[in-house]
């Protein structure tokens, strides 16, 4: 356990979920997710994003929830306008 306000640097070299606890409390947790890509972004209070910058082509597109695990899809980014991600969550 760190001192307060301590840091623990760690590489996260491979890419997958991680799970962090406290070992003192066990209502404290979180979850990191590395990914491989830099076109990544967290979601609003809502529930929705905007990623941007992701070249034209076609992609597969994944979701993560730490309760409701992975969701794919493939989408197809046309050269100008937006898409829309058909995932959704319970």
């Amino acid at each position: 356990m760190p001192t307060p306000g301590g840091r623990v640097p760690r590489l996260l070299a491979r890419p997958g979920v991680i799970r962090v606890a406290c070992d003192v409390h066990a209502w404290m947790s979180a979850s990191i997710l590395v990914t491989e890509t830099p076109l990544v972004v967290v979601t609003g209070p809502d529930g929705g994003f905007t990623l941007k910058e992701v070249p034209p082509g076609s992609w597969q597109a994944v979701a993560w929830h730490e309760r409701y695990g992975e969701k794919r899809a493939v989408i197809v980014v046309p050269a100008t306008g937006a898409v829309t991600l058909p995932l959704s969550y319970p």
